[in-house]
C-alpha cells in the first residue's frame, strides 16, 4: 500500500475520538450494568489467579535472597493500603506546605554554598560542568558527578582535613 502525500495520520486525533465514542464506564456503570459487573469478576478473578501463581514461583526467590523481613513488612501494608485507597487518606496541608517550603530553602542554601566554593552558578542538569569545575580547580578527575561520586571526595576532603588538624596540633 502506498502513501499519498495527503494522507495525514495524527494518533492523538484518533484516541480522542476513540475515547469520545467509547468512553470509560464509571464506579457506577459497572455496579449498575450487568455486562461490566461481568467483565469485572472475571478480571478480579484472573489478577487473583495470577498474582496467586506469581507468589507461588516468587516465594522461593525471596527465600532465597534472604528477604522474608521485607516480604512480612509488605504483607501487612495490604489492608491498610486497602482502607486508604477506598476512604482517603488525611493529609495535613500545613505541615506539607511547610515542609515544601522548608526544602526548597534548603535546596537554595546548598546552590548558594555550591556557586560560593567554584565561584559562578551552577544549575541542575551541569553534570559536565561539574566535572570540569573539580578537574580545573582541585585536579580531581570525576567519572561521574552523581552523588555516590561527590561523596566520596567529600570523605576523602573530610579524612585529609582532619589530618591537617593533627598534624597541625602536634
Amino acid at each position: 500500500m502506498r502513501w499519498q502525500k495527503d494522507t495525514i495520520y495524527e494518533p492523538v486525533d484518533f484516541h480522542k475520538k476513540f475515547m469520545e465514542d467509547h468512553p470509560e464506564p464509571t464506579y457506577l456503570d459497572i455496579y449498575k450494568d450487568p455486562l461490566y459487573t461481568k467483565a469485572m469478576l472475571e478480571y478480579a478473578m484472573n489478577d487473583t489467579e495470577i498474582t496467586l501463581e506469581l507468589a507461588k514461583l516468587m516465594y522461593p526467590v525471596v527465600i532465597g535472597r534472604e528477604q522474608l523481613h521485607l516480604f512480612k513488612k509488605e504483607c501487612n501494608l495490604i489492608l491498610p493500603l486497602f482502607r486508604m485507597e477506598r476512604v482517603g487518606l488525611y493529609v495535613d496541608r500545613e505541615y506539607i506546605e511547610a515542609s515544601r517550603i522548608k526544602t526548597r530553602q534548603y535546596i537554595l542554601r546548598r546552590r548558594e554554598e555550591l556557586s560560593r566554593l567554584v565561584g559562578e552558578p551552577i544549575k541542575v542538569g551541569q553534570h559536565k560542568r561539574i566535572k570540569d569545575l573539580f578537574k580545573e580547580r582541585w585536579g580531581v578527575v570525576l567519572q561521574s558527578s552523581d552523588d555516590r561520586a561527590l561523596a566520596s571526595v567529600s570523605d576523602q576532603v573530610h579524612r585529609m582535613q582532619q589530618r591537617l588538624s593533627r598534624a597541625s596540633h602536634s
